[in-house]
């Protein structure tokens, strides 16, 4: 809902369930937790792709419109972020305030809010004026075609079938499998890679979690496979990734689990 006050709301202009969002005039911006925003206004629907993250909170600088603060944590880390991401442009730059990762920040002119952590607890936070505010330019965020991808959960959430498995029932199998840990994995390379374009030297990282995937796959042969021949074809010449495909057949796997 949108207007002046709160006493002078408009109609809904939309029912979504959604973890974070808002509506801007004719823009509604609505995010899914893992790594996928929408947008959609009349000047065309597109998807605001950042792999590999948690997403907690959208919302838009309010002497700029047109900017995206996008807050959330890192599915494999303990780190929280905030990115602030130009609509016109796709520009986008990752915000400090007062020398650590702001969070939940809010910007009007130089001046800047954000949620200071002040606990153990991870919400146990308090509303600070930054006193110093650097940004650090990245290209963590993908602009896609609404409905081109789909959100990906990089880390799984609650037990994973490790833990639901007493061992492997093929002798041929060494370990036991876990799509849970198989995703992992696969989220944690597409994270490094999409890392490597602004210079960071996450080869060797990218192999090993790929290496991981491939071990935790072996129960699924075709899965495995495929696993088996990206890392090897990345390892060799550098051939990205086919995520989409690979997307698909873990998802097969998974619907032969259920």
């Amino acid at each position: 809902m949108d207007g002046p006050a709160l006493r002078q709301l408009g109609q809904p202009v939309s029912v979504q369930a959604t973890r974070a969002g808002f509506v801007y005039r004719d823009r509604l911006v609505h995010a899914e937790m893992d790594n996928l925003i929408h947008v959609r206004d009349s000047a065309g629907d597109y998807d605001i792709e950042l792999p590999g993250a948690f997403i907690y909170r959208v919302a838009y600088r309010a002497d700029q419109p047109n900017m995206l603060l996008i807050s959330g944590q890192w599915q494999t880390e303990d780190d929280v972020f905030t990115l602030e991401y130009d609509l016109r442009t796709g520009q986008q730059s990752m915000i400090e305030c007062d020398g650590y990762p702001a969070y939940k920040c809010t910007i009007l002119g130089d001046q800047m809010l954000y949620a200071q952590r002040i606990g153990e607890q991870f919400e146990h936070r308090r509303v600070t004026a930054a006193k110093s505010i650097a940004r650090r330019s990245v290209a963590s965020a993908v602009r896609r075609h609404a409905g081109q991808v789909q959100p990906i959960a990089t880390q799984p959430m609650g037990n994973c079938g490790c833990r639901r498995r007493s061992g492997p029932g093929d002798p041929m199998v060494t370990r036991a499998s876990c799509v849970e840990c198989v995703e992992k994995h696969l989220g944690a390379t597409y994270v490094l890679l999409t890392e490597t374009r602004d210079g960071y030297a996450h080869r060797l990282r990218a192999v090993g979690h790929l290496h991981e995937a491939e071990d935790e796959s072996q129960e699924w042969p075709e899965l495995h496979n495929a696993i088996r021949a990206a890392r090897k074809a990345y390892q060799t010449d550098g051939t990205m990734p086919d995520w989409e495909a690979l997307a698909k057949t873990s998802e097969a796997v998974r619907i032969s689990i259920r």
